[in-house]
């Protein structure tokens, strides 16, 4: 016989009124426990101050970039975001909060000092003082809080449990947080318009060293670019086989005096005598400066320039008067010398004053090319220095003229921030006391327990239903054991007797003391203890404005 597990609407309904009591049960609990712990919760009270917070002056964009106050963008959500939390992250730093704190003398109160006296005890590295500061700067940074409700408005709130204390904090963090921002920013332009004077001065000092030794570097490469040289990069090669033509001239100058030497049989002293005699010196002067002017004409000129043919014809010259000199000077000498003697003497001289004269060339064409192949070498290491030197020179000018715009900047800003176009700092809507708390939020809760209360009556009837292994019917029975039921007898209805009265009695018993609790609760609240609740863990502030004022 097959079975069906439908219920219908009527069973139900059976179920929930079999059940009733313990339907009820979670609504009533839940009523009675939100209506105590909402009356056990300190109420929070929130009071606001609107403060307009715009650093941007009123200025033309010349004046913004002249001061450094024009790179600011345009009025852009992140600006906006940037401001909030630059205001967040002062307004909940630990040293505001803790000039807030002394300001208002919270760290004066007997319920924070006694805190800070138990955390000293437990922790007797941290003074009693430092304790009460920390645990009122920290419960402090909890209660407040900045939304920004414009461009360059912002909503500065503060929550407490008593409404004065709210007040007072809003107040005193909005004001001083205006006082600080005007005075930093006052301080900020008056210092660096300090250190820009200051820098100003030693970096005068830097650009006037730097321009002194590139100057000076200068000079010294004009100079050595004024020096005569006359090798460069296309006579270099033809300096170097003017070298070696020389050597080999002095080569054989030298073998013909190593011939004729025997022959003359001279001494060191009749050679001195014999050369510096007469007018011999002068000509073998200008003989060598022929031979040396002959050598640079020949760096850039062919032979058979004019230039060079007569500069040869003067060589030429110079050398016929040194031959003329020396043969007169043998025979006033050595005149008892047979006139072959005299001119073996003669030969031997004028090849010894050929050879001076072609090395006074050589040498100055030696001379020539090594000092170009030195300027060469030493060129890049030269242009690197003056690199350096100007680069010098343009940085420390760039940098005296950025501290002189900043000390200008500074003296500008400071004439504007004493005016009305300056940072504008101010508190457009000072906070007031707050009536209502805004927590908790009673009629919410409630609301909440009403909801909370029949669903979990609901969910505890279904689950006593779903466990409850009972037969509710015979077809029930039948399907168990599988064997029909022959008879049944009624279910005898429950009497007055005790094992009724025993049956369910939980039920009723934790309803009324739920609603006992809650009226002994309520009656004491209103009566003996009318501030019974949890300890408000907010510390009295004092207003210093008020307590400034003389008593009448």
């Amino acid at each position: 016989m097959e079975t069906s597990s439908h219920i219908d609407a009527q069973q139900y309904l059976r179920i929930f009124w079999k059940r009733k009591s313990l339907w009820l049960l979670p609504p009533v609990v839940i009523l009675c426990t939100v209506a105590i712990g909402v009356n056990l919760m300190p109420p929070v009270y929130e009071a606001s101050a609107t403060i307009q917070y715009d650093d941007r002056p009123n200025l033309t964009r010349q004046l913004q970039e002249l001061t450094g106050m024009g790179n600011q963008g345009g009025r852009s959500d992140e600006l906006a975001q940037q401001r909030t939390m630059d205001m967040i992250a002062t307004l909940k730093s630990r040293q505001f909060l803790e000039g807030v704190v002394r300001t208002l003398r919270l760290n004066e109160d007997p319920g924070a000092v006694e805190e800070g006296r138990k955390i000293h005890e437990k922790r007797p590295e941290i003074a009693a003082e430092e304790a009460t500061m920390q645990v009122l700067v920290m419960r402090l940074r909890q209660r407040l809080s900045v939304e920004p409700t414009g461009y360059t408005v912002f909503r500065v709130v503060v929550r407490d449990n008593y409404p004065e204390n709210a007040q007072l904090l809003a107040k005193w963090v909005s004001q001083l947080f205006v006082d600080q921002t005007r005075g930093g920013f006052t301080n900020q332009i008056r210092v660096a318009g300090d250190f820009s004077t200051e820098e100003m001065a030693g970096y005068e000092k830097k650009l006037r060293a730097s321009e002194d030794a590139l100057r000076s570097f200068q000079e010294t490469m004009l100079g050595r670019q004024l020096a005569s040289n006359p090798v460069g990069e296309k006579s270099r090669d033809q300096a170097r086989s003017l070298i070696r033509q020389a050597a080999e001239e002095m080569s054989d100058f030298a073998r013909q005096r190593a011939a004729i030497a025997p022959a003359a049989r001279l001494s060191d002293k009749v050679e001195a005598a014999l050369i510096h005699s007469g007018n011999l010196p002068a000509l073998s002067d200008q003989l060598n400066r022929a031979e040396v002017d002959l050598g640079v004409q020949l760096l850039d000129k062919p032979q058979s320039d004019v230039a060079v043919v007569a500069q040869k014809d003067r060589v030429g010259n110079a050398r016929q008067q040194v031959y003329d000199a020396l043969t007169a000077a043998a025979a006033v000498r050595f005149p008892n010398a047979t006139p072959t003697e005299q001119a073996d003497m003669r030969d031997f001289y004028y090849a010894m004053l050929q050879e001076g004269s072609v090395r006074a060339r050589h040498d100055r064409l030696q001379t020539y090319l090594t000092e170009y192949e030195r300027n060469f070498r030493e060129s890049p290491r030269a242009q690197l220095e003056l690199d350096r030197l100007r680069q010098e020179v343009d940085n420390n000018r760039k940098l005296l003229e950025a501290f002189r715009s900043q000390s200008i900047s500074s003296q500008i800003s400071q004439k504007v921030d004493a005016t009305s176009l300056g940072v504008k700092v101010n508190i457009l809507d000072p906070p007031t006391r707050p009536i209502t708390p805004v927590s908790p939020d009673k009629p919410r809760m409630f609301l909440f327990a009403l909801i909370l209360g029949p669903l979990l009556g609901f969910g505890a009837v279904f689950m006593s239903e779903y466990m409850d292994t009972s037969y509710r019917n015979v077809e029930e029975i039948e399907a168990e054991l599988g064997v029909p039921v022959v008879g049944t007898m009624p279910r005898p209805s429950p009497g007055r007797g005790a094992i009724a009265a025993k049956h369910h009695r939980w039920v009723p018993i934790t309803v009324s003391a739920a609603v006992a609790v809650t009226v002994v609760f309520f009656a004491l609240k209103l009566t003996v203890l009318p501030e019974l609740g949890m300890a408000r863990q907010s510390a009295r502030a004092t207003d210093p404005g008020a307590a400034a004022q003389p008593r009448h």
